[in-house]
């Protein structure tokens, strides 16, 4: 019973991520004693992994108090409609002029996907076209 136990805990641990904390016990089998769960990560993992993907731009405004009520009333009235959108600052995108506040979807993987959505919204976002770019982060 007392290895079951010890599985469990385990098996918790390791889809909480830290199997790495979990300790056997002095009654489980010498197998489960034997299983080494300490982390081996190489220093060369530590990376950002940035690439391009596609996204419909809904609107670009200036940085400042009217551009963000604009473009938070432009992704309100789309949230309403049922459609997913991000509002950020395109100072964290490669692909697009840095000091504004862009309304977008996506990632989309691929160019004719980003088209279809952009087509399905031309009713009620006339301007809106689509643009490879790249994510920074923070």
């Amino acid at each position: 019973m007392n290895n079951f136990k010890y599985v469990h805990l385990l098996v918790i641990s390791f889809l909480l991520g830290t199997a790495t904390q979990a300790a056997p016990t002095e009654n489980a089998s010498p197998f489960l004693n034997a299983i080494d769960l300490s982390p081996t990560y190489p220093k060369w993992q530590t990376f950002t992994i940035t690439h391009q993907e596609w996204y419909v731009i809904l609107g670009t405004y200036l940085q400042n108090k009217k551009g963000y009520r604009t473009a938070n009333a432009l992704s309100n009235k789309l949230i309403k409609r049922g459609y997913e959108v991000i509002v950020g600052e395109s100072d964290f995108y490669d692909g697009l002029k840095e000091g504004l506040v862009v309304v977008m979807m996506g990632p989309f993987y691929s160019q004719r996907r980003a088209s279809t959505k952009r087509n399905a919204l031309k009713h009620i976002v006339r301007d809106a076209y689509i643009r490879q770019i790249t994510y920074q982060g923070d």
